[in-house]
């Protein structure tokens, strides 16, 4: 796939199809699929196309294990208990009827968020293993196989979690869990980071969202997201070109800019919202990518290098306040770049960093309006 369009604004008919407002279903241009995500085109990559449904499950499980072991990492120590469904459904009554100011309930608060989470991992595991279970027992003669189904499933699974009889389905347990998470919004907003630290940025609930796709949807919902996360992050490198664009304007009578600067930004955000959406490891449309993302940005950097040298040398005070803004924001649309594959691929995965780049591009908006104010 050489993803020509992606990055580019959905025209047409396909605004329709914004995954935001309800689209379902990937667009097709020029014999590429593409979701629509904040009004831009991001590259379509099929969860599984292969896959039969018991495939698909195990996969879902294996995703949701993984994501379970990242938010213990990063949430308050001590939240990882290990609860009985019984258990769980008590502590639950308990934070009910808890008062809703109180630090007590903040704390059941987070206690049951980590028994919530803690059970989904095991709950997942106990379902991978019943898998492993089924597909081991389909070569055995039929009535030694429920035999042995009988035997393994008392004896180990039931085990691990507590021979609870008389609780409801793993799949039920899921389904009443994942439900629990999302009906409170404030329930999540219990838990601490890892350092004690208020979640400011509201980390750990992006986190828990992630976490409860794979056990409650599918992995085409979890592709969706990953894929609203990419359209959100195109749509902040517009942003970014817009007010690099308008102080690119506003100053070019007061001081020396080179008339392609405009155009060279312009075209080094086309690049880079274009690369943001293909994986690295699809090879026809990354490297194509990735070349015009280079030769652009390079491009970009040539221009303003010598130009912050020369500003420094001279002390000319007012078009290094220029410059560097422009810097600042050129390193925050390669910053967006990334996002698909970061440089801090765990703090992507967790949200941190593209929280953290969004709202840079909020503060490079407020500082681009003073510095042109200065020149009205």
């Amino acid at each position: 796939m050489v993803w020509e369009h992606a990055g580019s604004l959905a025209t047409g008919e396909h605004s329709e199809y914004e995954v935001r407002n309800g689209g379902k279903e990937p667009v097709t241009v020029a014999d590429e699929k593409y979701w629509v995500c904040h009004g831009y085109y991001v590259p379509y990559y099929p969860i599984g196309p292969e896959m039969d449904e018991d495939e698909q499950e195990i996969s879902r499980h294996k995703l949701a294990i993984d994501l379970t072991k990242r938010f213990f990492r990063n949430a308050e120590l001590g939240i990882n208990v290990r609860f009985s469904y019984k258990e769980v459904l008590a502590l639950r009554k308990r934070y009910a009827s808890a008062d809703k100011e109180s630090e007590e309930r903040r704390a059941l608060g987070a206690l049951l968020v980590g028994a919530i989470v803690n059970r989904i991992e095991r709950l997942s595991h106990a379902i991978l293993q019943e898998k492993q279970l089924e597909s081991v027992l389909e070569d055995y003669p039929h009535d030694d196989a429920d035999t042995l189904r009988t035997h393994v499933k008392s004896s180990f699974i039931e085990s691990s979690l507590e021979q609870e009889t008389d609780a409801p389905n793993y799949r039920q347990q899921l389904s009443d869990l994942q439900h629990t998470l999302m009906i409170d919004d404030t329930l999540v907003g219990a838990v601490r980071r890892r350092d004690r630290a208020r979640d400011r940025d509201a980390i750990l609930p992006e986190m828990i969202s992630e976490l409860i796709k794979p056990v409650s949807y599918s992995l085409r919902m979890t592709s969706r997201g990953r894929a609203l996360k990419i359209g959100e992050a195109m749509e902040a490198m517009d942003e970014a070109n817009h007010a690099l664009q308008q102080l690119v304007e506003a100053s070019c009578d007061a001081i020396d800019i080179p008339a392609e600067l405009a155009q060279l930004i312009e075209a080094f955000t086309m690049s880079a919202k274009r690369r943001a959406g293909i994986k690295t490891d699809d090879a026809d449309g990354y490297v194509d990518a990735e070349v015009a993302y280079k030769a652009a940005e390079n491009a970009v950097h040539e221009i303003i290098h010598p130009i912050i040298q020369e500003a420094r040398s001279t002390q000319m005070a007012h078009v290094l306040d220029v410059y560097r803004i422009i810097r600042r924001g050129v390193a925050l649309i390669d910053d967006m770049a990334e996002i698909r594959n970061p440089r801090n691929q765990m703090a992507f995965l967790e949200g941190e960093e593209r929280e953290t780049l969004i709202s840079s591009v909020s503060q490079l908006q407020i500082d681009t309006e003073e510095c042109i104010a200065y020149y009205k």
